[in-house]
């Protein structure tokens, strides 16, 4: 076999993974169309450091990230449907409306649950 083919299995092989990992996630794929980050994963899972530790430790954590950081959080978690955040130049009103989106998503539903002292 030569080295050509090998390289060519292997890109095949790649190819193949990659069409299944993006039929398995397909938000992934709708994020790449949009993206000019492409490659940049989000550096934490923005509901993950708020169910554990909380709004402020969120913002916190987010604060010190660059503005294409948190691009890409924008990106893979949905924040930014019309792409008007994205185009904010201010990293600070970038952290504010991850922290209000995850906020807002974390506590719907809230209204529908039962305290047992009633």
């Amino acid at each position: 076999m030569s080295e050509l083919d090998k390289d060519t299995r292997r890109f095949v092989t790649f190819l193949r993974r990659l069409a299944d990992y993006l039929e398995e996630y397909p938000h992934v794929a709708r994020n790449l169309r949009k993206s000019r980050t492409i490659g940049l994963l989000p550096p934490l899972d923005p509901f993950k450091v708020y169910a554990e530790e909380g709004r402020e430790k969120l913002e916190e954590k987010l604060s010190p990230l660059k503005l294409e950081q948190l691009k890409a959080i924008l990106l893979e978690y949905g924040f930014d449907a019309n792409g008007k955040v994205r185009k904010w130049k201010t990293k600070r009103r970038v952290v504010q409306h991850i922290v209000n989106s995850v906020e807002s998503l974390m506590k719907k539903g809230d209204s529908f649950l039962f305290d047992d002292e009633s």
